[in-house]
């Protein structure tokens, strides 16, 4: 029996325009917007 469809959870909000200006940061990331983490709690 299929699962009915969950929403996922939110873990975090990054915004990369303030990131972009610390040491260290990844060039190869966007250096503006916003990045968010999510996750299924009920993936295998």
């Amino acid at each position: 029996m299929a699962r009915a469809p969950t929403p996922m959870v939110f873990l975090a909000q990054v915004n990369l325009s303030v990131m972009a200006r610390e040491a260290g940061f990844d060039p190869s990331l966007p250096d503006s917007g916003m990045l968010w983490a999510l996750i299924d709690p009920f993936a295998d």
